[in-house]
């Protein structure tokens, strides 16, 4: 039972500099208008984008780019454009992040916290745990910390599985006006699914009585 893609909608990505990122590659982005599960982020992750309030996510590819700040058509899926499935790993740290409660992560934008010098450092990191657990090239000097998280937290048996709304995730499948797939990211998703569908934001109905609910372990 796998979640089709759903409706289409249109974001605005954007990076916000500072305490947000290190480098091109490394950090978070901010999509507006907030996808998905409006009421499950945490006010540390609800930033003020390029285009108004909007989520802070992460990369899921290596292979496809993004060029900057932009408009672009997006969908919620479970496969991101290249044909690879969310995994439970991946989701299960996104999911953390969000609802602001992943273990170490710095959510100060002023001072240290935890165990990274700031923000931004702990940013990459996630950065790099995410891209290893969605088979993408990563650092592993720089993956390795929250991917023993992930790993304590749901077993190594369970890090590469199929997510299939096991945790109430998404990948954000966005694409140009004329179809080319750009760099797609992560979301929250409510559970069950059902108020995404009002939104025109639903994962698809088959499943979606049957499917686990998410829950940290």
């Amino acid at each position: 039972m796998t979640a089709v893609n759903a409706g289409a909608t249109t974001v605005y990505v954007s990076r916000i500099t500072g305490y947000y990122q290190s480098g091109f590659d490394g950090g978070e982005f901010n999509i507006t208008p907030v996808l998905g599960n409006t009421t499950g982020y945490a006010s540390s992750v609800i930033v003020n984008g390029g285009n108004g309030n909007g989520i802070e996510t992460f990369c899921v590819e290596t292979s496809v780019g993004i060029a900057g700040s932009g408009t672009y058509n997006a969908s919620l899926s479970q496969i991101d454009s290249n044909g690879n499935a969310l995994t439970e790993g991946a989701a299960w740290l996104y999911m953390e992040f969000a609802e602001g409660i992943l273990s170490d992560y710095d959510y100060s934008t002023s001072v240290a916290n935890g165990s990274f010098a700031n923000r931004a450092a702990a940013a990459v990191d996630l950065q790099e745990a995410l891209w290893e657990l969605q088979g993408q090239s990563y650092d592993a000097s720089l993956a390795s910390f929250y991917i023993n998280i992930v790993t304590m937290a749901i077993g190594a048996g369970n890090l590469y599985l199929a997510n299939n709304g096991f945790y109430n995730v998404a990948i954000v499948n966005m694409y140009e006006n004329d179809g080319t797939p750009v760099q797609n990211m992560l979301a929250l998703v409510p559970d069950g699914g059902s108020t995404a569908m009002m939104l025109g934001l639903g994962l698809g109905v088959m499943g979606l009585m049957f499917r686990r609910k998410g829950s940290k372990v």
